[in-house]
């Protein structure tokens, strides 16, 4: 059968998570999702006509794993890769991730090192950072568009490992592991104990007359200690069904694996992935093979196309995989803001200058009214001069630093000598530079202002000014005082209002013009918080009573 892979199809409404959560997840749909591995080809005929055929028979109760699914997994691999698994060490899991997250909880302590080799595939972070495993990282070398391992660092992070997560095929870097440098891996990890478990699900999208090389099937000796996940997923477009195999060294670490799913309930098949895996398997190798040079085909047209028309992009054509990395690092970060600024021209400028001409003022008056205000009532007259006294270092750190937590320091030596007790101080600034609201909030509602103007959205309605303040408070907590919290705000911001990507760099750029102001604000308010906290559990005359006890520094 001829397969037509130029044929376009409309995925709208195919409940697909490629296209149908780009507005989650980018604030807009009109964007080219290419966010996850995910093929837009219809799969082999054989798969559609048997899935077909299951769906016909109307009854689709608990599914029985019949011997063939296992032994469909070795023939292939037999004829595409030369191995042959024993079927009785193979075990069924939901995907390869979630092998990675069972293997992480399995075989590492809590708290325990998983080494990684970096750039890879977001998932080897997640599995074991959400088990509360530290990762490790051996970070990949690349030379004009080649990567290769740096084997000093290898050597040295796998004798702090407890567990190496390879990925073979490399996702998203597109290698093919040579054997010398495969098998050198796999040695060194036995040289030091370390348990490799290897994710191949890309081991059928090799081109270029690559040769896929199982890590198991190297000797016997390196097959004892690696776990090696594989799946049709990928390769025939399956992962909306959830299935893939999971191969074993030993018995007893099979049973583990069983017991750890068996114990959520989770350790069968699906009624129809059973049916695809074991179809595509026996039956999908004609759909492949003419996949296979349509991919490559694509590769060097993209290959192409930079070289022409933009040759400020650099790429390469990978060996495996259907991922690309384009390095636009030539193009400079600059020119994405310049293309801003001339699509908005002087619209942009012009609320830039109205926002600051609005929010540096308000700063000042609630610096010269409400800070000289609080401070009488925390401590009278005499509590109003020492502020004022003391308070300069600490707003100056603040402004310049833009960060309430780098303040902390010389805020509490303002509390020692304004004369708060040290138990108040201790516990106040901390917890006032993790959780701000006045700077903060004023700072993000003109911030979410000036994005309704920019983008011609009505800023208008109780509604939308509730949302706006609610947007706020929640962004200033986000903001928790770090250096840099507030780009986590300003995305927040973006994201909750809907606005679209462009929105990003022009707040990222509103937030270095006033969050010193705000972060200014923050910090010199907790040094006046403390003093209120401490006329709360004190009385009002708790400066008179501290100086006359020979308290005051």
């Amino acid at each position: 059968m001829r397969y037509d892979f130029d044929q376009v199809i409309d995925r709208s409404g195919n409940l697909s998570a490629k296209y149908d959560e780009r507005l989650q997840k980018f604030g807009r749909d009109d964007v080219i999702p290419l966010w996850v591995a995910d093929m837009d080809f219809r799969t082999a005929q054989p798969i559609i006509d048997a899935l077909k055929a299951r769906a016909e028979e109307g009854l689709w109760g608990y599914t029985a794993r019949p011997a063939g699914y296992f032994e469909a997994i070795r023939d292939w691999q037999g004829r595409r890769n030369g191995w042959t698994p024993d079927t009785g060490l193979m075990s069924f899991c939901l995907g390869v991730v979630q092998t990675l997250s069972a293997m992480v909880q399995l075989y590492t302590p809590q708290g325990g090192n998983v080494l990684i080799q970096t750039p890879v595939y977001g998932e080897f972070y997640d599995m074991a950072e959400f088990a509360g495993r530290r990762v490790i990282e051996n970070q990949l070398v690349e030379r004009d568009g080649t990567w290769a391992v740096d084997w000093a660092d290898f050597e040295a992070k796998l004798q702090e490992a407890n567990l190496f997560l390879l990925c073979s095929p490399h996702n998203p870097l597109g290698i093919v592991w040579p054997e010398a440098d495969l098998r050198r891996m796999m040695e060194l990890c036995l040289q030091y104990h370390v348990l490799v478990v290897s994710d191949e699900i890309h081991s059928d999208l090799v081109f270029h007359g690559k040769k896929h090389i199982p890590a198991a099937s190297l000797s016997p000796e390196i097959a004892a200690n690696v776990v090696t996940g594989i799946s049709g997923t990928k390769t025939f477009n399956l992962a909306g069904l959830q299935a893939s195999a999971v191969v074993f060294p030993t018995r007893h670490m099979k049973e583990n694996f069983d017991r750890f799913w068996t114990n959520m309930d989770i350790h069968r098949n699906n009624a129809f992935s059973v049916t695809a895996m074991e179809t595509a398997f026996r039956e999908g190798e004609e759909w492949l093979d003419q996949l296979l040079p349509y991919l490559s085909e694509n590769f060097d047209f993209v290959v192409d196309y930079c070289e022409q028309h933009i040759p400020k992009i650099k790429t390469y054509a990978p060996d495996a995989t259907y991922l690309m990395w384009l390095d636009c690092r030539a193009l400079g970060l600059g020119a994405y803001f310049a293309n801003l600024v001339g699509e908005f021209g002087p619209q942009l400028l012009s609320d830039y200058g109205r926002s600051m001409v609005v929010y540096y003022p308000l700063c000042l008056l609630y610096v010269v009214v409400f800070f000289p205000l609080y401070a009488l009532f925390a401590g009278g007259k005499n509590g109003l001069r020492r502020m004022l006294k003391h308070i300069f270092t600490p707003a100056v750190t603040a402004f310049a630093t833009q960060s309430s937590a780098a303040t902390l320091l010389v805020n509490k030596e303002a509390c020692d000598a304004i004369g708060v007790p040290k138990d108040v101080s201790d516990l106040v600034l901390p917890m006032g530079c993790t959780m701000h609201m006045d700077g903060s909030v004023l700072s993000s509602i003109v911030k979410i202002a000036f994005l309704f103007g920019i983008f011609d959205m009505p800023f208008t309605g109780v509604g939308t000014y509730a949302m706006a303040i609610a947007v706020a408070i929640l962004s200033a907590f986000v903001l928790s005082g770090a250096p840099g919290g507030g780009l986590v705000g300003e995305m927040l911001i973006v994201s909750m209002f809907g606005f679209p990507a462009e929105a990003f760099p022009l707040i990222a750029t509103l937030g270095f013009l006033f969050d010193p102001a705000a972060t200014c604000l923050n910090a010199a308010g907790d040094t006046i918080a403390s003093m209120i906290v401490t006329r709360l559990v004190e009385g009002k005359n708790w400066l008179e009573k501290r100086t006359a006890a020979g308290e005051r520094n």
